[in-house]
C-alpha cells in the first residue's frame, strides 16, 4: 500500500485529479501514475539526476475527440477493467468507473504524459512493457475500445490518429507516428 498525503480532489489544467500523492507521483485510482507537472519531481540530487532517466510513454490525442486512456504494467488487469468500461454510455456513470479505474481524459490536441508501476531499477533500465487501452465515444455516446489492450515497450509512445487508430511515435515526435506520417491538429 503506498503511503503519502491523500486528497480528495484538485484541479489540473481543467482536470479534476483525484487519488494519492506518494513521494511526488499523483497515483490516480489502482496505483496508476500519471506525471503530473512539478508535483511528480523526486526533490534534491537525485530527482535532478533520475527525472529524464525514468521510462514513460506518452499518448498523444490526434482524434476529432475526447479520448480516455490508461497506461499499465499489468495486462490482465487492464484488460479486465476496459472489458468492464466497453460499451458503456457516457451517460451511465462511465466517466466515474473509468476515474476509479485510473483511465485519464486526453481532449483533442493534447497528451499526457504517463509512468506506469515498475519495479524501481525496471523503470530506469526501460526493461518494463507496458499496455495501454484508449476508448472514445461512437456517435451513440458508447465507449468504444481504439483497438484492443496494446502493447508498448519501455519509453515508447503512441498517438491516437483521426481515424482512432492507436500509432507508435517516431522517438522524439509527440505528433508524427513511425511511418513518417505527421499527425499534427
Amino acid at each position: 500500500m503506498a503511503s503519502g498525503n491523500n486528497f480528495e480532489s484538485h484541479n489540473h489544467n481543467g482536470r479534476n485529479v483525484n487519488g494519492q500523492v506518494n513521494g511526488g507521483y499523483v497515483i490516480q485510482g489502482d496505483q496508476h501514475n500519471h506525471v503530473h507537472n512539478n508535483a511528480n519531481e523526486q526533490p534534491g540530487l537525485l530527482g535532478d539526476l533520475t527525472a529524464s532517466m525514468a521510462s514513460a510513454t506518452h499518448i498523444s490525442n490526434a482524434s476529432l475527440g475526447p479520448i480516455w486512456a490508461k497506461c499499465d504494467t499489468d495486462q490482465a488487469k487492464l484488460t479486465s477493467f476496459s472489458d468492464d468500461i466497453e460499451g458503456r454510455s457516457l451517460g451511465d456513470g462511465a466517466q466515474a468507473k473509468m476515474a476509479a479505474y485510473g483511465f485519464c481524459k486526453i481532449n483533442r490536441g493534447e497528451f499526457l504524459k504517463f509512468v506506469p508501476p515498475a519495479p524501481f531499477f525496471d523503470r530506469f533500465f526501460r526493461n518494463t512493457t507496458t499496455y495501454i487501452s484508449v476508448f472514445h465515444a461512437d456517435e451513440n455516446g458508447k465507449l468504444t475500445k481504439n483497438g484492443g489492450t496494446s502493447r508498448v515497450e519501455a519509453n515508447k509512445s503512441v498517438i491516437v490518429t483521426r481515424d482512432n487508430t492507436v500509432r507508435r511515435t517516431e522517438m522524439g515526435y509527440r505528433w508524427m507516428d513511425e511511418s513518417g506520417v505527421d499527425h499534427s491538429i
